[in-house]
């Protein structure tokens, strides 16, 4: 079997804003990673019960953290919590290929024509499209596929991009927000939050 590009990883936890809201202290550290790794033995900020469940969490954190420069993360805590959790969101756009895809191949075309809703059903077609040409994804259980359709919706309505099931597009972002992922030729990800790519 071919390795696949899919992975379900990200059903461990949504955004995980209230996580990275807690490690905020441990960027100040010489070694992240480190850090990390002493925090999933001694739980002194997750305050997450079972050690097994912080090692996979942090696990999570560790590979969107993966995803971007060290300047991110002194941009990101400078924002308000509605960017910030739309900046997280971006993070799940790098580094999970299957919420890239959900969010290009369903959410961000129905935006396009003007369609708001986006329901379970939306997403579970896509899903078994990607079964029908991926032999992980086809092997997946149905409460591994629930969950998939779950978290990535969650993640919408955490970053502001759907209230219920209606996609709407988030509010009171700054130009400021938008102007650190021209600089770092990401402006796809304007459009991935429904505004035009030359908002600036």
């Amino acid at each position: 079997m071919s390795k696949s590009k899919y992975t379900a990883a990200f059903t461990a936890g949504a955004l995980l804003f209230n996580e990275y809201k807690a490690i905020e202290p441990l960027f100040n550290e010489e070694n992240l990673a480190d850090a990390l790794n002493k925090e999933a033995e001694q739980n002194a900020l997750l305050a997450i019960k079972t050690q097994k469940a912080r090692k996979t969490i942090i696990i999570e954190l560790k590979r969107r953290i993966a995803q971007v420069d060290t300047d991110f993360w002194e941009f990101y805590y400078t924002l308000p919590e509605n960017e910030q959790r739309l900046a997280l969101f971006y993070l799940c756009l790098k580094a999970y290929y299957l919420v890239f895809d959900l969010h290009i191949e369903v959410t961000l075309p129905k935006w396009k024509v003007f369609s708001r809703t986006l329901n379970s059903n939306d997403i579970q077609m896509r899903l078994d499209e990607i079964a029908s040409f991926d032999e992980t994804v086809n092997g997946w259980s149905r409460l591994t596929i629930e969950k998939i359709n779950g978290q990535y919706r969650k993640m919408l309505k955490e970053a502001g991009l759907m209230q219920n099931n209606t996609l709407s597009k988030p509010f009171n972002i700054s130009n400021h927000f938008w102007q650190y992922f021209m600089s770092k030729n990401e402006a796809w990800f304007i459009e991935a939050c429904f505004y035009p790519k030359n908002i600036i």
